[in-house]
C-alpha cells in the first residue's frame, strides 16, 4: 500500500498495518460508527464482486466448490472482545456463524508467534460499545527467487501464470513432505525466515471442510512413525534433480463485512442485556510468486519402499490448499483454491 494510503488508514483506524479485522459490539443495535473503515480502498475488491470466492470467519465451514479464505485476524479480534468484557461469551444456536467464531477462538492461540501484529480496544463508557481491531502483515521472500514457468500452465481450463523449481542436492527452498502421486502430494516452500513455512497440499479429492484439510496437513506432518516408515518416506519424498514442481501465482486484495454476523447477539454471565454485533470488517491481501509470499490482514469484530522409477512432475493445476504458519500447529492464513479467481491470469 502506498504511503498516503497507509496514512489515511492510520487516521481512520489508528492502525499501523494495512490489513484489518474490525469488530464493533454494542448494547443497542442502532449504535453504529459512521466514519469509513479505511481511507483509500480503490485497489481493494469487495467479496460480493467475486462469484466464486468465500471468506470464512472460522475454518469449520464446508467447502462448497468455491475458493475459501480464512485469516486468523478476525477470530483473534473476537478473542479481544471477550478480554474486554472480562467474562465468558455465550452465543445461542440462533446465530450459528457467530457461535462457530466463538467456539473456534482456541484456533488462533499463538498463531501470531514471530509476527508483528497490533490490536486496539476502545470501550465507550456512555453507550457500552466495544470496538476491537487486530492487524498484521508479513513478507516471506525466498532466499533466492524461483523461476517463472514459461510453458502453458492450465488451471481448471484457464491459462494462468506460474513459477517453478527443480529438485537437487543443494535445493533448500522446497521440500516434499508427502508424495502419493503427481496429483496427490504435500510440499513445503521455505522462505528466508526459518520460523515460517508455506505449505501446499493438492489432494486427490476435495475435503469436506477447510478445517479437515488443515487437520490432514497438520497430522501428516506430525504423525508418529517407526524408523522403517521414516526410511521409506525419506526415499519416497526425496526431491531429486529430475523432479519438477510448478505452482500457480496467487494474488488477491479482498475485503468483506460479514453481513451474516451483523445484528447477531451474545450474552455473558452477569450481563443484563445481550450485546449486539454492530459491525464486522476484514481485509486480507496475499501474493505468492517466484519471489516469495506476502500476507497482510486486518480484522475487526471482527507405500512402496522403492523410489518411483519416473521423475516427479508435480503441477499444482487442480484445487489445492495453501497454509501459512509460524512455529505453531494452526495456520494464520488458510486458502482453498478451487478456481482461478485468486490466480494471476496469463495474458
Amino acid at each position: 500500500m502506498k504511503n498516503n494510503q497507509i496514512t489515511q488508514t492510520m487516521k481512520s483506524l489508528r492502525l499501523t498495518m494495512p490489513l484489518l479485522a474490525l469488530l464493533f459490539v454494542c448494547c443497542k443495535q442502532e449504535e453504529k460508527r459512521e466514519e469509513p473503515v479505511l481511507g483509500n480502498t480503490t485497489s481493494i475488491t469487495h467479496l460480493t464482486d467475486l462469484k466464486n470466492t468465500e471468506f470464512f470467519a472460522s475454518p469449520d465451514n464446508t467447502l462448497t466448490g468455491k475458493n475459501a479464505i480464512y485469516c486468523a485476524s478476525l477470530p483473534y479480534a473476537w478473542t479481544k472482545i471477550g478480554e474486554a468484557i472480562g467474562e465468558e461469551i455465550t452465543v445461542s444456536d440462533s446465530f450459528p456463524q457467530l457461535q462457530r467464531l466463538n467456539e473456534h477462538s482456541f484456533f488462533v492461540k499463538n498463531v501470531f508467534t514471530n509476527i508483528d501484529y497490533k490490536t486496539t480496544t476502545h470501550i465507550n463508557e456512555l453507550t457500552g460499545s466495544i470496538e476491537v481491531s487486530a492487524s498484521f502483515s508479513k513478507q516471506l521472500p525466498f532466499e533466492y527467487p524461483m523461476d517463472n514457468y514459461n510453458g502453458d500452465f492450465v488451471f481448471n481450463g484457464t491459462k494462468v501464470e506460474a513459477f517453478c523449481i527443480r529438485g537437487g542436492e543443494y535445493e533448500f527452498r522446497a521440500d516434499i513432505l508427502e508424495y502419493n502421486s503427481d496429483s496427490d502430494f504435500i510440499v513445503r516452500l521455505n522462505p528466508k525466515d526459518p520460523k515460517h513455512e508455506i505449505l501446499i497440499w493438492m489432494p486427490s479429492k476435495r475435503p469436506q471442510t477447510l478445517e479437515a484439510a488443515i487437520q490432514h496437513v497438520v497430522y501428516t506432518l506430525n504423525k508418529p512413525s517407526t524408523a522403517e516408515e521414516i526410511e521409506k518416506e525419506v526415499l519416497k519424498t526425496k526431491f531429486s534433480e529430475l523432479d519438477f514442481l510448478v505452482i500457480p501465482k496467487i494474488d488477491f486484495d479482498i475485503d468483506y463485512d460479514y453481513p451474516e454476523l451483523i445484528n447477531n447477539t451474545f450474552t455473558t454471565q452477569s450481563g443484563k442485556k445481550p450485546h449486539t454485533v454492530a459491525e464486522v470488517y476484514q481485509h486480507t491481501k496475499f501474493r505468492l510468486d517466484e519471489k516469495g509470499a506476502e500476507v497482510q490482514s486486518e480484522a475487526a469484530i471482527a507405500v512402496d519402499s522403492i523410489v518411483p522409477a519416473k521423475p516427479k512432475r508435480m503441477f499444482v493445476n487442480k484445487p489445492f490448499l495453501l497454509l501459512l504458519r509460524s512455529d505453531t500447529m494452526n495456520p494464520y492464513l488458510a486458502v482453498w483454491v478451487e478456481n482461478t479467481e485468486l490466480l494471476v491470469k496469463n495474458k
